[in-house]
């Protein structure tokens, strides 16, 4: 059954693409053909099996030769990793399918975020209402928990939004992530959503850090949260447990 589920997220890492490449441009996601960026033909379906068409064509487009962006098998890759591990974690039980759909929509935000620096709000509506649906049916999220988890994380950044833009004089976070944030809290609950984040910071922290240190200019970049949160918030998913107990530990003893 992992090995399904792997192979399932690959076909859907494929589809994943398509949001990517689409929804900045505000195309329709269905009923399209995929074509190749630069010579508009369409792609045949033997070249668009994920990862592996990427390999025999040796990342070049069949007609007219231009590269393929490594983007492509690296999303299929990640999808099929990430619901390879959540599986591992959770099993065939309801929160496996929320915590699923939760990771696919953070794998396009974060690759949206970061090359367009735009979190769209038709994945953030999407998501939510989802996660919604899904809690209705399965009633496996606890309803207050999920609300004040939502409310909670969408007025914390939106606090921290304001005092950081007054100090540094120009915006520090946008809307988007906040809007983010909410989303995020409603579907790990207030606990887990500040645990979440501050993973998340951590991470981002270390990316300045990383970067000073190879002397990467990032200075006239804003630097996109969404992929660090994202960071944070699989963390959480996959090894939030064996986290929380070891604090309890060092706390204890």
């Amino acid at each position: 059954m992992l090995y399904i589920v792997i192979v399932f997220g690959l076909i859907i890492g494929s589809f994943l693409n398509v949001c990517i490449y689409r929804i900045p441009q505000k195309r329709s996601l269905l009923g399209l053909r995929s074509k190749c960026p630069q010579c508009d033909n369409n792609i045949a379906w033997y070249d668009n099996i994920p990862v592996f068409s990427f390999i025999f064509l040796r990342g070049k487009c069949r007609k007219c030769q231009s590269k393929i962006s490594f983007r492509y098998p690296l999303v299929e890759i990640l999808s099929a990793v990430i619901s390879g591990l959540l599986f591992w974690r959770y099993g065939w039980q309801p929160l496996f399918l929320i915590n699923l759909v939760l990771a696919y929509a953070m794998l396009v935000i974060t690759f949206i975020d970061w090359q367009f620096m735009l979190i769209p709000n038709s994945i953030l509506l999407f998501t939510l209402f989802s996660g919604i649906a899904m809690n209705i049916i399965f009633e496996t999220l606890s309803w207050v928990n999920s609300i004040v988890g939502l409310f909670l994380a969408g007025g914390l950044f939106y606090l921290i939004n304001i005092v950081a833009s007054k100090i540094l004089k120009r915006d520090s976070m946008g809307m988007g992530d906040v809007k983010f944030a909410a989303v995020i809290g409603f579907f790990l609950g207030y606990k887990l959503m500040l645990i979440a984040l501050y993973f998340g910071f951590v991470i981002a922290l270390l990316y300045i850090i990383g970067s000073k240190l190879l002397r990467i200019d990032i200075k006239n970049r804003m630097i996109p949260m969404a992929p660090f949160f994202s960071m944070g918030v699989l963390i959480i998913l996959i090894w939030g447990q064996q986290i929380i107990r070891a604090y309890v530990r060092l706390i204890l003893y």
